[in-house]
């Protein structure tokens, strides 16, 4: 649910609100729990992020080391 409200928030313009969310997401392991859970290839690829490219704070997020599964 969080990753759908950050794509919204992101293809809305309000990429405060979206970094946020997405932050909360992606130290997450993958399956932990959501439906679509991003990647750091997510955020690399996908054009859900498109309008966050230029933002500082989303590429710190792109950055971060990928979390490790802990199953």
């Amino acid at each position: 649910m969080r990753c759908n409200l950050a794509v919204v928030y992101a293809w809305t313009g309000q990429n405060d609100l979206a970094i946020a969310e997405l932050d909360k997401l992606i130290d997450r392991p993958a399956g932990e729990g959501a439906v679509f859970q991003p990647t750091h290839g997510d955020l690399r690829l996908n054009f859900f992020w498109d309008s966050l490219r230029n933002d500082p704070r989303f590429e710190a997020l792109v950055q971060r080391p990928a979390p490790t599964d802990t199953h």
